[in-house]
């Protein structure tokens, strides 16, 4: 959103519902004090196209930090880090695995990435054709799954050694 940061980061709540402590302590908590520290005018610099543009890792620790503001206990992503190089995607990740050690919060993650379900999730849940197919703690799922569909994903799953190949599930009908 064109505005400040402290707007941004306050996003949908009127003005006189701001708590502008809990809004330094979301962009703390995000990790986004240092680059906050670098702007010109602090958290009352305009983002967006008409000011400074943020990064795709500062857009996300923006959208954490809001989430944090607002004092949520679940956060939705869908597919977060997608967009994101993969060092920007780890920071992220850790970012989000410390929030939820430290801050005791959920996270309900919409992905297709695998090595991301496998870093950062307890318990996964497949859905195929709109249904969920397959849900339980991660290792059991990725270690023994039971849905063709799931055998299908982790077969297709990249291999960084390409001496090591899956069989080729392909799905039928």
């Amino acid at each position: 959103v064109d505005d400040t940061l402290a707007r941004n980061v306050a996003f949908g709540l009127p003005d006189d519902l701001v708590d502008h402590d809990a809004v330094a302590r979301s962009i703390k908590a995000a990790q986004l004090d240092e680059f906050v520290a670098s702007l010109p005018d602090g958290i009352n610099t305009i983002v967006g196209e008409r000011g400074v543009r943020l990064s795709g890792g500062q857009r996300q620790r923006v959208n954490i930090a809001r989430a944090l503001a607002l004092q949520s206990r679940l956060i939705i992503l869908d597919e977060a880090v997608s967009a994101l190089d993969v060092s920007v995607q780890a920071e992220i990740l850790n970012l989000m695995m410390g929030l939820r050690r430290d801050l005791g919060l959920a996270f309900l993650i919409i992905t297709h990435n695998l090595a991301v379900v496998r870093h950062v999730t307890d318990r996964v849940a497949v859905l195929y054709l709109g249904r969920m197919v397959e849900w339980g703690p991660t290792r059991e799922v990725f270690g023994r799954p039971l849905h063709p569909y799931t055998q299908s994903l982790i077969a297709a799953e990249p291999q960084a050694d390409p001496r090591k190949r899956r069989p080729d599930l392909a799905l039928k009908g």
